[in-house]
């Protein structure tokens, strides 16, 4: 589903734009009139300047106001649990095999939210039950169909989430797939983080037909095809009939929609800044110390930047510009507002290779905010263009190329992203990243990256080092016999390192072990000196 919206919305701008004013007791015993009662003079400015002080100190229920004083509780992305029932073709010399992945909400030992997971392990037991029921009803069959010789490709059962929020404060996550669920159904939880207690739509929203005109602000569209009228009026609907799925964000409340791309949903974040009267207050504005803030269907972003105390919009749009390119070309021209100030990439002699922008995040770092511009890549990989919030304007630093894990809860200083690697074939592999202390710029948190990689088969015995699931360290020699499931576990992309996962029928058979792997200057896999393929089957290397 694609949306072309452009500019903030006419309330938001007045929100941006409105300046705090405050009257001293200075000013006004300047310019009000001369009065012999100097004791009711005094007694009025008095009378005043408190009236003021509590003004300030105690806002309105639906007055937005921000502040850091949120902690996180430990849990910023799901737990991943995986399992794989494989089978060996011999006729087509092919692994194939079934894939369970269930995502875990785990917190930290020694955390004081216990009515909390108890929460969550009312609400989840049951998903995770029925998927992990769903798998082994699934590769029963599987098995069956390949011992009569009849083989298949395998099949991904799986429970995915989106943490949204997992602070102090709020716990908010989406079930993005699960067995039963339709493509594009969502199941979404809210919870008061200390009590564990559900937080209802309801609770949140005061006022069900101003959002419904608030969506229809963002996202109705002449002349929009059929699929997009039904989900804008089942969004309505269910806004009406009070079953809207919906998570919460600092800023505002988050819609999820379908994507067919590696993360299984896209989300559209509705702000309440401007829009007060419509949502209850006290569950937005509150953060921790670093946090992530995206954009709304509109491109923009509003929170205050720059610590004056003022609203503070940023937008960023791509413009596809037809011949205007160094050789003629095609090109794609990323365009940012902050304020008053504007920064296009052309202008700037930014080199954009882009199909387009997809969306726009700040995130609050030790050094200030940066601005995060997450663009689809000519060569399908994501490119992010990172700029500083310098003052006034915006300044260039640098971009990277990698996944993003999530488009729900980014914690700057720890969150997940994807690389393609090439070890037993080519599979994406993941890390825990930090921008702190680092000007913004990812950098990873561990040496080594794990993988979720369907197995390969062994065609020969492969002598390797037996290590240890606890902490990694070599336990002896082990060799891994010739027809066995072996799939690539944890890789370190700069020493070569890699670990991997024997699978076995028997879970009691299954183990880690370090091969002897290595990767020469020109490119060429080895592992115990062979070339990969003599090792095992089913290598497959993207092309």
């Amino acid at each position: 589903m694609i949306l072309s919206l452009v500019g903030c919305s006419k309330s938001e701008e007045e929100t941006r734009k409105t300046k705090k004013t405050k009257k001293t007791t200075e000013e006004t015993e300047e310019t009000e009139a001369p009065t012999d009662d100097t004791d009711e003079t005094d007694t009025s400015s008095k009378e005043t300047e408190t009236e003021t002080t509590e003004s300030e100190t105690s806002a309105p229920a639906n007055v937005f106001k921000a502040e850091e004083s949120l902690e996180m509780i430990g849990m910023d992305y799901p737990t991943q649990y995986w399992d794989y029932t494989p089978v060996f073709d011999k006729d087509t010399e092919t692994t194939s095999y079934m894939f369970l992945s269930i995502d875990q909400l785990y917190l930290e030992d020694g955390t004081p939210y216990d009515k909390l997971e108890t929460s969550l392990e009312r609400d989840f037991a049951p998903l995770i039950a029925q998927t992990e029921d769903q798998f082994k009803k699934e590769s029963e069959v599987f098995l069956n169909n390949a011992k009569s010789g009849h083989y298949t490709d395998g099949n991904e059962v799986e429970l995915t989430t989106a943490i949204f929020r997992s602070d102090s404060q709020i716990f908010s996550v989406a079930v993005t797939a699960a067995p039963g669920m339709q493509e594009g159904e969502f199941r979404t939880y809210n919870y008061r983080t200390e009590d564990g207690s559900t937080i209802t739509m309801d609770d949140v929203i005061l006022d069900r037909g101003a959002l419904n005109a608030l969506l229809e602000q963002y996202f109705a569209m002449p002349g929009a095809d059929n699929d997009y009228k039904t989900w804008l009026t089942s969004i309505e609907n269910s806004v009406t009939d009070g079953t809207l799925s919906f998570t919460l964000a600092y800023d505002g409340i988050n819609i999820p929609v379908f994507n067919s791309g590696m993360i299984n949903y896209d989300v559209y974040k509705i702000p309440v800044i401007g829009h007060e009267d419509i949502f209850n207050m006290e569950y937005f504005g509150k953060t921790p110390k670093y946090y992530t803030l995206y954009d709304d269907p509109n491109r923009c972003i509003t929170w205050d930047v720059n610590g004056d105390g003022q609203m503070d919009t940023i937008k960023a749009e791509s413009e596809y510009s037809q011949g205007t390119g160094e050789y003629g070309n095609d090109e794609i021209i990323l365009k940012l507002e902050y304020n008053d100030f504007k920064l296009d990439s052309k202008s700037a002699g930014m080199e954009i290779y882009s199909n387009g922008l997809m969306y726009s995040m700040i995130m609050k770092t030790d050094d200030g905010f940066y601005l995060y511009c997450r663009m689809n890549a000519i060569d399908s990989f994501e490119d992010t263009y990172v700029f500083k919030i310098d003052g006034d304007k915006l300044t260039y630093v640098d971009v990277f190329t990698d996944f993003m894990g999530s488009r729900a809860l980014i914690n700057p200083e720890a969150f997940e992203m994807y690389d393609p690697c090439d070890t037993l074939g080519t599979d994406f592999f993941t890390n825990e990243f930090s921008v702190i202390g680092n000007h913004g710029m990812p950098k990873k948190n561990y040496p080594l990256w794990s993988s979720d990689a369907g197995p390969v088969t062994a065609k020969i015995d492969i002598p390797c080092s037996k290590v240890s699931d606890i902490d990694l360290s070599k336990e002896g020699d082990v060799t891994i016999p010739a027809g066995s499931f072996v799939r690539p576990y944890l890789y370190d992309t700069d020493t070569k390192r890699l670990i991997v996962h024997i699978v076995d029928p028997d879970p009691e058979k299954n183990f880690l072990a370090e091969l002897d792997f290595a990767v020469s200057d020109d490119y060429v896999i080895t592992v115990n000196g062979k070339d990969l393929e003599d090792v095992f089957y089913s290598i497959m290397f993207w092309g």
